[in-house]
């Protein structure tokens, strides 16, 4: 069974967490959190959100080790960070909600996805609310698909029979993230 990386966004829980479900009964589990330094230089984040993120990181990072795995934290761009795990680890597959941030956030999923493409990985996004991302989306339904998706019970956290470990870095401070 090949490794799945369940790459934490802005969704920095273990409950209710359709990437996790879905992550946990495909296989082996890499929990992986990237502290992106040229999205915290955007002018739309600012320290606080760094003080609230990190301290999330934190929280998921100490109820993962409760659960026997650890958070491997990695800082730099997402490519080349997805390209080392690739060359340390093998063949992986991808799981992480579908996110919707801003441009910024949206390109680094398309580089994302066409470097995913080009590795033969297979890179699960799982919604985790009812906004839909893309420009073929049919926005007339739009609050029915928000009904529906708010309508569906809450995911168990699952149990994961294999955590992976790989090399890991700690939290950077605020200074150390620019």
């Amino acid at each position: 069974m090949i490794t799945q990386i369940l790459w934490f966004k802005r969704d920095l829980r273990l409950s209710d967490h359709a990437a996790f479900v879905a992550a946990a009964s495909a296989g082996p589990v890499l929990p992986l959190f990237v502290v992106e330094p040229e999205y915290w230089a955007l002018p739309d984040v600012s320290e606080r959100h760094w003080r609230f993120w990190s301290a999330c990181v934190e929280d998921v990072a100490e109820a993962i080790a409760a659960r026997g795995g650890q958070l491997i934290v990695r800082v730099g761009e997402m490519i080349p960070v997805l390209q080392a795990l690739h060359e340390e680890i093998g063949d992986f597959a991808l799981h992480s909600h579908q996110e919707t941030g801003n441009a910024w956030t949206f390109e680094r999923d398309k580089s994302v996805k066409s470097w995913c493409r080009s590795k033969g990985v297979i890179w699960h996004q799982h919604r985790q609310f009812g906004v839909l991302r893309g420009s073929c989306v049919n926005r007339d339904r739009w609050s029915a698909q928000w009904d529906r998706m708010m309508a569906q019970p809450l995911l168990v956290e699952p149990v994961v029979r294999e955590w992976v470990k790989a090399v890991s870095g700690p939290v950077p401070s605020l200074r150390a993230k620019r």
